[in-house]
């Protein structure tokens, strides 16, 4: 029987949610273990490849996930981790990146 780690892969950090994301009103725990855990989502095997590495040199990690809006309407959630993982930001693909202070 073998062993597995249910540890997060990183730390997520601070928490930024774009205005688009909480009108969803969306559960985002499910969502945020999933990108913690390395399970990135809908991503091209290219940034699938990239976020591995981004693990070990410590860079920035980014998920999408498909999500369903309140009009049932199909849109890609984006969640972003910094590479010093002291920050998550949820955005919508149709916003903008969301920094502090601007």
């Amino acid at each position: 029987m073998g062993y597995f780690n249910y540890s997060p892969l990183f730390q997520l950090g601070d928490l930024l949610i774009s205005p688009g994301v909480t009108a969803m009103a969306v559960d985002l725990m499910p969502l945020l273990k999933r990108h913690a855990f390395g399970d990135w989502g809908e991503v091209c095997r290219e940034d699938a490849e990239a976020n591995e590495l981004a693990l070990k040199n410590d860079e920035a990690i980014l998920s999408q996930y498909h999500v369903t809006t309140r009009l049932m309407e199909q849109d890609l959630l984006m969640i972003m981790t910094e590479s010093d993982r002291t920050l998550t930001v949820v955005f919508m693909a149709s916003e903008s990146a969301m920094h502090p202070g601007g």
